[in-house]
């Protein structure tokens, strides 16, 4: 019976990952499993068997909703990209109010400090100055290179830390990164592989740093979260605020540079309207359980 409700839990962990905006560590908050799941992540070669037995359900579920959503986002970020870019910062929006609960709820007091501004302002002009020079993709990479599995290497393991911080969206820094279209292109192709269809066989072997990526980012970020959230909580939750306010300025310019009229003008900004007001709300209720 556990091992089936880890496995329906993880089933949401994994679906949560791959909408950008939308934080795998606050579905984890309200499951009620996140301070159980960073221990295990964190603990695994401390106690390898108690926790690979909890962690295993997960993973599976985790990976089955992550092939399921891959083909419908493979598929919905090329031909409506704006849509998706609209319901990307709805989720990121929604999620807003519960990071800065959080962030004056922690540490010590609930003043905020020099080095909130501080952490806040550098988080939110990292991000402006990402989504200036790489703006989020809308199609995978039509090539394989070594330099760019490097770089999807180096980002996912950032992702993956992202993933398991409440309020922070992994798949989110994916896509401002550029590695989020060639990430799904490549889990859709490897579905089309197992079920004999033809394949981009570049795409699936992009897979592997993504997985390495995940790994690392999994057992390494786990262990820094526990250390920064413990002892720089305050600073550490107002970084994650100017993250997540410097992602939406990357949506505008992504939206902007893959505009596409979609059955008229006024169609398209009424369907972008609504995309964005049903992510902020999805994301609002989620985060009042949290």
């Amino acid at each position: 019976m556990a091992f089936l409700k880890n496995l329906v839990y993880g089933l949401i962990l994994g679906a949560s990952n791959m909408f950008p905006g939308m934080s795998a560590g606050t579905m984890g908050v309200v499951l009620g499993i996140y301070d159980k799941l960073i221990g295990a992540i964190s603990g695994l070669l401390k106690k390898f068997k108690e926790n690979f037995l909890y962690l295993l359900p997960l993973g599976i579920g985790m990976v089955i909703g992550i092939a399921g959503f891959a083909k419908f986002f493979d598929w919905a970020l090329v031909r409506f990209p704006v849509q998706c870019y609209a319901v990307f910062g709805g989720l990121v929006m929604g999620s807003l109010p519960l990071i800065w609960r959080i962030a004056r709820k922690s540490g010590k007091s609930s003043k905020v400090s020099i080095s909130c501004i501080i952490c806040f302002a550098l988080a939110l002009a990292a991000m402006v100055t990402m989504s200036l020079f790489s703006p989020p993709e809308a199609a995978p990479a039509q090539s394989f290179t070594v330099g760019y599995a490097l770089y999807m290497f180096l980002f996912t393991a950032v992702s993956a830390t992202a993933m398991i911080i409440p309020g922070l969206s992994g798949s989110f820094i994916m896509l401002l990164v550029g590695i989020y279209a060639t990430i799904i292109g490549g889990i859709s192709e490897f579905l089309h592989l197992l079920t004999g269809q033809q394949a981009a066989l570049h795409l699936i072997a992009y897979l592997i740093p993504v997985a390495l990526g995940c790994i690392v980012g999994f057992i390494v970020g786990a262990k820094l979260i526990h250390f920064v959230l413990d002892r720089f909580p305050k600073e550490t939750y107002f970084a994650i605020l100017g993250l997540m306010l410097g992602s939406m300025f990357g949506l505008v310019v992504a939206a902007v540079g893959s505009w596409a009229v979609t059955g008229g003008i006024v169609v398209t900004v009424v369907t972008t309207v609504v995309a964005f007001v049903c992510g902020s709300v999805l994301t609002l209720a989620i985060s009042k359980r949290a």
